[in-house]
Parts: C-alpha cells; sequence; structure tokens
C-alpha cells in the first residue's frame, strides 16, 4: 500500500463511519496530503504510517515558517491525530507518534472594554 491507499481508507472511514461532514472530510485530507508532501521531500519511500516524531517536528516548523497560524497548525495537528488513532485501532500501527506533539499555544484576543460615555457617543451616531 502507499500512503494515497492510506488516506482513501481514512477519507472512507470518516465519511461512512463517522459521518463527519464534507467540510471536515476535505480539510483532513488536505492536511494529510501537504504532510505526505512534506514526507515525500524527506524520505521518498517513507510510508505515511511508519512516520517519527522528528518528522512530525519538521513539518511544524516548515509551516510556522510560512505564516500558518496557531490554529491552522493546531487543526492540522488534529487532523494527523485522528489519523494514527483510526490506525492504531486498526492494527496498521504500533506507536502514535502524534500523541508526543502538544498542540501550539492560541494567542490570546483582547477584549476592548468600552467607557459609559464612549457608548453614550456612539449610539448617538447611529
Amino acid at each position: 500500500m502507499d500512503n494515497a491507499c492510506f488516506i482513501d481508507l481514512f477519507e472512507s472511514y470518516l465519511k461512512v463511519e463517522k459521518r463527519s461532514s464534507p467540510h471536515t472530510v476535505l480539510a483532513y485530507k488536505t492536511d494529510l496530503l501537504q504532510f505526505c508532501a512534506h514526507l515525500s521531500i524527506l524520505n521518498p519511500s517513507k510510508l505515511v504510517i511508519d512516520i517519527t516524531r522528528a518528522d512530525l517536528r519538521s513539518w511544524l516548523v516548515a509551516l510556522t515558517k510560512e505564516g500558518l497560524s496557531s490554529y491552522s497548525i493546531n487543526r492540522k495537528i488534529a487532523s494527523l491525530r485522528a489519523f494514527y488513532l483510526f490506525f492504531k485501532k486498526k492494527g496498521n500501527v504500533i506507536s502514535n507518534p502524534v500523541l508526543e506533539i502538544k498542540s501550539l499555544k492560541n494567542k490570546k484576543k483582547v477584549a476592548y472594554i468600552f467607557s459609559g460615555k464612549s457608548v453614550a457617543i456612539m449610539s448617538r451616531s447611529i
């Protein structure tokens, strides 16, 4: 089996067994294809189910250098976690290297607090 077959099996699982939304299926598949593309640069013969923690860290560094937000990177990590959990349950993988990877911290959004005077001025201008 090649990487495309593993991704297709996981895609079928998401659609049929988990009944995930089409958007989720597409997002997870896209994330996995992007990871496989990165993996093929590192080692063209490596299967996606045989990756190491170092392979994952390399991809996360590349994503960070591309300027992806921590929210996007965390979703990609979640995609890989779901992929490996599926294949661990099926018995295709012995260990799950994604479990060793922690999600990135998301930046906190600043809450804006308006004074009563500001609210009054804004309400008059409407």
